[in-house]
């Protein structure tokens, strides 16, 4: 190798596919195998008797390789679920409100929510159309619910976060779609107070978090 080793751990970073996070490894590693024990100056040249197409196998076995970290824009989502358990535990829990609670569903609302349900586990979701009616007993009706009967609520918030009208009805309301992250951080912050098990309800509302950033404007 002709290249000083930054120069050289770079290029075999780009060769490779590793992740730059391994630069300052691979220069040092680059330089006890060259029998440089400081980094040269730049305008410094050394030649070394290890051939470049070896360096991949010595890399792997000193231990380094492919970093394990995800890149910082890569996006995770979370789109399968039991959606039809998570309707079935969502009207038990509503048959527990008392009928004058704000919180109680009506015959009507009930409805238009198992309507959208049906389309939620629709093989084919992402193309199905919600209506108004739909969105608001999910998004405005089940926002007020206790975190106590949270889980089955953020697990249908998590499915429809990744359908493309979620964003265009958020994108049109006064909160731009805040209301459901303060809800789950809300939700969160309940759940990491609470002296019970609530790792469920965590799950949920860190998944619906996540898919939230599957649209790229949602990240800025």
């Amino acid at each position: 190798m002709s290249d000083n080793p930054l120069v050289a751990a770079e290029k075999f970073c780009a060769r490779e596919g590793i992740n730059k996070s391994c630069l300052e490894q691979i220069t040092s590693f680059i330089r006890r195998n060259t029998g440089l024990s400081s980094a040269p100056s730049s305008s410094s040249v050394t030649s070394a008797s290890t051939p470049a197409s070896d360096l991949k196998d010595q890399w792997a076995s000193y231990g380094g390789g492919v970093s394990k970290v995800a890149p910082l824009m890569q996006v995770f989502t979370f789109a399968k679920g039991n959606f039809e358990g998570a309707g079935k535990k969502i009207m038990e829990f509503d048959a527990q409100f008392p009928e004058d609670s704000p919180a109680h569903l009506t015959a009507l609302e009930k409805q238009y929510l198992l309507d959208a349900l049906e389309k939620i586990q629709s093989p084919s979701f992402m193309k199905k159309e919600f209506r108004a009616c739909e969105l608001d007993v999910i998004f405005e009706k089940l926002a007020v619910w206790p975190s106590s009967k949270a889980v089955p609520v953020m697990d249908v918030w998590r499915a429809l976060a990744l359908h493309p009208q979620y964003h265009a009805v958020h994108r049109k309301s006064g909160d731009h779609g805040w209301m459901t992250v303060v809800v789950a951080l809300r939700h969160l912050k309940e759940a990491c107070a609470s002296q019970a098990d609530e790792t469920p309800l965590i799950l949920c509302c860190l998944r619906f978090l996540a898919n939230l950033m599957d649209l790229t404007t949602n990240r800025t």
